[in-house]
């Protein structure tokens, strides 16, 4: 176990590092004047349907690409399917949307 989860909570430790900082350094340098979208929540629907439903179909053209060396591929596909579907819709988006508002709540404070 050790040998599997120390390599992936490491690498997951310094991704998001990396990304905490990369944040930082953009919430300092950014301009303070900017125009305001015409509809904030259509700007992020449209970047939510134009993320999260490209990256399930390239998530499912790779599946489908490497099922003919599993032994059941059918069985294979269907449980990426839903799996993959259960993952970007259910988690994968609800998650953003809270990291968002944590973001913007945080940016309100100065933070």
């Amino acid at each position: 176990m050790r040998n599997d989860v120390v390599p992936m909570l490491a690498a997951a430790l310094v991704i998001g590092a990396a990304l905490g900082l990369y944040w930082r350094e953009r919430r300092r340098t950014a301009p303070k004047s900017r125009r305001p979208a015409s509809s904030p929540s259509r700007a992020l629907g449209r970047f939510l349907v134009g993320t999260a439903v490209p990256g399930y179909l390239l998530f499912i053209v790779i599946v489908v690409a490497f099922s003919p060396t599993v032994s059941r591929p059918l069985t294979f596909i269907s449980q990426a399917l839903w799996g993959g579907a259960f993952l970007v819709f259910a988690a994968g988006v609800p998650s953003f949307l809270l990291i968002s508002w944590l973001s913007d709540r945080l940016a309100r404070r100065g933070l």
